[in-house]
């Protein structure tokens, strides 16, 4: 097993659910929460506490800075469907098999500050779910 630095880390998102993925540009980092629901069930009589798992969640957040150049309009062009986009995150382009993928939500929100550069930020949620190869 290798491991790798995140510098070649790429986004790709689509408009919409029938429209091809593309890379976004600029972006800077991105995560994935797939923690699960942990449900304590001890009852009485158990010698230890007793836990149930539930469902794995699919959400994270994406960031970087706002590049009117690159394809910055789909994020918010995200914003017109109903059915999700297409998401694929890969923690780098050495790797090309390795990535997660989902049909999402995005929640896109822009940060202006005069010290600093126009960052992007995208909250997701799976709507489906996610997967990993």
């Amino acid at each position: 097993m290798a491991r790798y630095h995140s510098r070649q880390g790429v986004v790709y998102l689509s408009p919409n659910v029938s429209t091809a993925a593309s890379a976004i540009a600029a972006m800077a980092s991105f995560t994935v929460d797939q923690s699960v629901d942990i449900v304590e069930v001890t009852s009485f009589g158990d010698l230890t506490k007793t836990y149930v798992v539930g469902l794995p969640d699919g959400r994270g957040e994406i960031t970087g800075y706002f590049d009117d150049s690159g394809n910055v309009d789909t994020i918010f062009n995200s914003l017109q469907t109903t059915g999700g986009v297409n998401m694929y995150l890969y923690p780098s382009t050495a790797i090309p098999n390795r990535y997660w993928y989902g049909n999402v939500f995005l929640s896109p929100r822009v940060e202006a500050n005069i010290k600093d550069a126009v960052k992007v930020s995208m909250q997701y949620v799976a709507r489906t779910g996610l997967g990993r190869l």
